[in-house]
């Protein structure tokens, strides 16, 4: 009996704790699906802004001038107090959906953002918003801007805008010694000009100073004919 008191004893003190110390089995679980705790705050994670800004957007083509003038001055006076990039980002994208006068000074505003991202955000906005202000905001990118990503966002807005005076915007652009950057010129010249010159870099040079190239890029049945060969 004496040798199996402290056993007994042992047993006994881990049954009066064990309740404490045996770890929850959910407490590692990610916050996610049933285990997710309800935002009872009252304010919105920064997620729940994205999503609601994604929304907002979803509807702009559909709104009156009013609405989206309406939609733009609130987004406008939350645009410089947001500290999430990944925000201003969804914010410059829902400017450009309502497009309105509104909307254009903020979006001017975000062409200086510190974050590489937001001023890709807005060049896609730019190039959603359309017409000549857009042609000249997005100009200034592709000569100003120190990214790299920043100026290709901004080259390929340019063809987005349906502009044709995008076509002498896009001319720097055809001067690069990156490859890629010329393409992307190309590509946005194709689609506001309506021409085709194939990738031929002197070809879109000589259209973009105002001259007429001599070749024209081959017929779709030519190519097949080509390939076929």
């Amino acid at each position: 009996m004496r040798k199996c008191l402290p056993t007994l004893l042992l047993s006994l003190a881990l049954a009066g704790c064990a309740k404490d110390d045996i770890p929850d089995p959910f407490e590692f679980l990610p916050a996610v699906g049933p285990f997710a705790e309800k935002n009872t705050s009252g304010i919105k994670t920064p997620s729940e802004r994205m999503e609601d800004l994604r929304a907002q957007a979803a509807l702009g083509k559909s709104r009156t001038a009013d609405e989206r003038a309406q939609f733009a001055s609130q987004w406008a006076q939350a645009l410089p107090n947001e500290t999430d990039p990944l925000v201003r980002c969804e914010i410059v994208k829902a400017l450009g959906a309502n497009a309105c006068p509104m909307a254009a000074q903020p979006l001017r505003l975000a062409m200086q953002d510190p974050d590489a991202d937001v001023r890709i955000a807005c060049c896609e906005a730019w190039g959603a918003y359309g017409g000549v202000e857009a042609v000249q905001v997005l100009s200034g990118m592709v000569e100003g801007d120190e990214n790299l990503d920043v100026r290709m966002a901004a080259i390929k807005a340019l063809g987005a805008t349906g502009e044709s005076s995008a076509v002498q915007s896009l001319q720097p652009a055809l001067e690069s010694d990156d490859p890629a950057v010329q393409i992307t010129a190309v590509e946005s010249m194709r689609s506001v000009s309506g021409r085709n010159f194939g990738n031929d870099v002197n070809a879109w040079r000589e259209y973009a100073s105002g001259r007429e190239p001599q070749v024209e890029s081959p017929s779709f049945t030519a190519q097949l004919w080509g390939w076929w060969k």
